[in-house]
């Protein structure tokens, strides 16, 4: 390439430096084709690798950014790109010129223009990248270091952001490119500054240079490169793990020595369970057992005698709580499960790094159930790892290690049976997991009985679940129980009808307990919060009083008048109680304060300097949902109180079950008036085959009252006429009078008819039936 007109360029730019600045900035602003035109439009067209080497930059030839001397060169550099329309990648390499010259001269408005441009020809992030180090090594400037600069200028940081992503991608393509991988390795076997080199571009590409590495260790033919490779591969630490121990599968022993000889100097204890595997093989190969047993020997004497399936499933829990070596690369958006195939090597899936551990903790249980011969319980901890893969895999993403077809978590709870199902849920209770506690207990829901209640050598975790933080995990294990309609007792089972009722009572909004100093504040508060559930008290004691009238607790807010000692024996108090434990805590203090320190330690709790009505409200929302577990929603809601009055209805008709209903009796009137049709008219179904003394009283009066839908009225007037069949009459006089002038006079044939039916079914003395009969012949 002539470089005369690039020196002469530089020159022109040497004495532009020399300029007055207001003739310099005029100087400096040329756009590219102009700078193009001054310097005869050429560019080296090479852009430097990863690591500091020279590649072809995409396009060839680019502008070199040097300002044009006069407004004749920018025409005639306008007129020359008009006429001959750049291509795209020399279109994205003007941009990428004009924008490192107008981001040098601090003329950020330009550079911004420039950035966009580039950002809108949406070229691949690898071209985005040649192109940045290919413009960097005109001028000899360090990329990252004005990059770095430039985030830091508040006109540039957005764009400056971005463009550094699209660069960063391409900095990944580079690195998991096949062919620059293999440069690498072969560059390893050259001479010690090019296996330096290679080594550091190799840990860039991270695991994506495994299977390459290990096809070059399986071919005879490049036994050249092999010693150099296994070098690398220990150099490369932590970072080969994963797909390493997947390549133990592999039948070819030779290469399978150098394998287990890099595990073993690796030195992680990960790698002890394949190892310990392949020892256990009895088809393993003498020279493969015998390179284990030295690696095992290297790693420690207490390796010597695991059991291989105990290993795993050791190897499993680490997974599980993701304190394992093997971790997926931070680095990479994805992270890799590798499989050997025997004939195409080391194969992997990209799968969501959330799910990684969950994936892996899955594959080791696995691994313990093939060997068989372990004491320890691989099939729970396996449908533990299920139900947590489900639950932590991001929304709308996909695991492509399950086919479209493959069984849900709740299929393989419940096909594998309650004794496993309950150390699963022991798990996670004991983890405090409240979203893979709630599957659990759902499947368990399905497929326990009285036989089965408590099988297993988890204890009673069931029962712990009515006690846990999480009310929808005791919901689901009250449900489950009642379900079962138990004919023995057991502790605690008094928590199940209460937990039924409160589960009734459920709407989906968001319930507020106040602790105030005085009445005045707990009043002003309430009515800044009259779009959720509250109640409050004067005082921590006058507080946790209030707190039964509401269905739940979801938030406790503190006033800002209430004194920080009232707010600890109100915590102390909350400790104890399983209403008030999960509940989010806003604190309204000053910034400083000794919650905003305990703020940071504890996701229950937040501080707010500000407490006007429409702060709180949105304070309270997002507080809400601080804790953690499952949003009760209105629609989950619903749900929760119709199964809760469903199963109420089933307890009162059976004969024999030991728990005492009466609890319930006060939220089934309650939902009588619920503004849900659905819900109210599954109060009265279960109201009606209770021995309430109350019952047909609360459902005549909600019949007769004003703004009760028909179909609500009609299903009132059947439970009415239910309760009496089963119960007698318990409606006084002018109740019945009532009734009858409904059966009479209503407009509705339905409901004319239902509260004829109700009627019949109080069986009335001769005096009050004649009347019916005679009232309607007056008419």
């Amino acid at each position: 390439m002539n470089r005369l007109p690039r020196l002469a360029s530089r020159a022109a730019l040497a004495c532009a430096l020399s300029f007055p600045a207001f003739l310099t900035q005029r100087v400096f602003a040329a756009p590219a084709t102009a700078r193009a035109a001054a310097t005869g439009g050429g560019a080296p067209a090479t852009a430097p690798a990863a690591g500091g080497t020279t590649q072809p930059a995409p396009g060839g030839a680019a502008a070199e950014g040097v300002p044009a001397t006069d407004a004749s060169a920018e025409a005639a550099g306008t007129e020359g790109a008009a006429s001959q329309p750049a291509s795209p990648q020399e279109a994205l390499r003007n941009a990428v010129e004009d924008f490192w010259h107008y981001a040098k001269i601090a003329r950020y408005d330009l550079a911004n223009g420039a950035a966009k441009r580039i950002q809108s020809l949406n070229a691949a992030p690898l071209d985005v990248r040649n192109a940045f180090y290919a413009t960097a090594a005109d001028r000899k400037d360090n990329l990252d270091k004005w990059l770095a600069t430039w985030a830091g200028v508040d006109e540039l940081r957005d764009n400056v952001s971005k463009l550094t992503q699209l660069i960063r991608g391409g900095d990944r393509a580079q690195a998991q490119n096949q062919n620059f991988i293999e440069q690498q390795i072969r560059d390893l076997s050259r001479n010690e500054r090019a296996y330096a080199l290679g080594l550091a571009r190799l840990r860039d590409s991270g695991e994506i240079a495994v299977p390459l590495m290990v096809d070059y260790l399986r071919d005879p033919n490049k036994a050249q490169f092999h010693d150099s490779i296994r070098r690398a591969l220990q150099d490369m630490g932590r970072l080969v793990l994963n797909p390493l121990v997947a390549s133990t599968e592999m039948n070819d022993p030779n290469t399978l020595v150098v394998i287990v000889s890099v595990l073993g100097n690796l030195g992680y204890d990960v790698v002890v369970p394949y190892l310990t595997r392949l020892e256990a093989m009895t088809d393993t190969n003498p020279a493969v057992r015998e390179a284990v047993g030295a690696a095992l020997r290297h790693m420690g004497a207490e390796t010597r005698n695991a059991n291989a399936a105990d290993s795993f499933y050791d190897l499993g829990e680490r997974f599980y709580y993701g304190t394992s070596s093997i971790t997926p690369d931070p680095r990479s958006p994805v992270a890799y499960v590798w499989h050997w195939d025997q004939s195409k090597g080391l194969t992997k899936k990209d799968v969501p790094p959330s799910i990684f551990n969950d994936i892996m903790a899955m594959r080791s249980c696995e691994y313990a159930l093939k060997l068989g011969n372990g004491q320890k319980d691989a099939i729970s901890l396996w449908l533990a790892a299920n139900n947590k893969r489900e639950v932590d895999l991001p929304p709308g993403a996909q695991d492509p290690t399950r086919g479209k077809d493959e069984p849900s978590a709740h299929f393989w709870n419940v096909r594998e049976g309650a004794q496993y199902l309950n150390s699963v849920l022991a798990r996670s209770l004991k983890d405090r997991n409240a979203a893979v506690a709630l599957k659990a207990v759902k499947s368990l829901g399905d497929i326990i009985g009285r036989a089965n209640l408590f099988s297993g050598n988890s204890g009673t975790p069931l029962l712990d679940a009515l006690d846990f933080g999480d009310r929808l995990v005791r919901y689901e294990a009250a449900f489950a129980l009642a379900s079962v309609l138990p004919q023995k007792g057991f502790p605690g089972q008094e928590r199940v009808p209460a937990l039924l009722g409160e589960a009734l009572s459920q709407t989906g909004t968001a319930n507020v307990l106040i602790v105030a100093g005085s009445d005045s504040e707990r009043n002003r508060l309430a009515g800044a919060l009259k779009n959720f559930g509250v109640a409050g008290g004067t005082g921590a004691q006058a507080a946790l009083a209030e707190a039964s009238s509401l269905p739940s607790v979801d938030v406790v807010l503190f006033a800002k008048d209430v004194k920080d000692p009232e707010i600890q024996q109100f915590l102390q108090f909350a400790s104890r109680n399983v209403r008030l434990q999960r509940a989010a805590k806003l604190v309204v203090r000053q910034p400083g304060s000794m919650w905003s320190r305990m703020a940071v330690s504890d996701r229950s709790f937040r501080v707010t300097p500000v407490d006007d009505p429409a702060s709180l409200e949105k304070l309270v929302s997002s507080s809400r949902a601080q804790p953690g577990g499952v949003t009760l929603d209105e629609k989950v809601a619903t749900e929760y109180a119709l199964r809760a009055a469903d199963l109420i209805g089933r307890l009162a008709d059976s004969r024999g079950q030991i728990f005492d209903l009466t609890v319930t009796e006060t939220p089934l009137l309650a939902a009588l008036s619920d503004k849900r049709p659905k819900v109210a008219q599954a109060a009265g179904n279960a109201l009606q085959r209770m021995d309430s003394k109350q019952a047909q009283s609360a459902l005549l009066d909600r019949a007769l009252g004003g703004g009760t839908p028909d179909e609500t009225k009609v299903s009132f007037f059947k439970s009415i006429a239910s309760s009496a069949k089963n119960f007698g009459n318990r409606l006084q006089g002018q109740q019945v009078d009532s009734l009858q002038k409904v059966a009479m006079g209503d407009k509705s044939p339905d409901i004319r008819s239902a509260a004829a039916e109700a009627v019949g079914a109080l069986n009335l003395p001769n005096d009050q039936a004649k009347r019916l009969i005679v009232e309607q012949s007056r008419q």
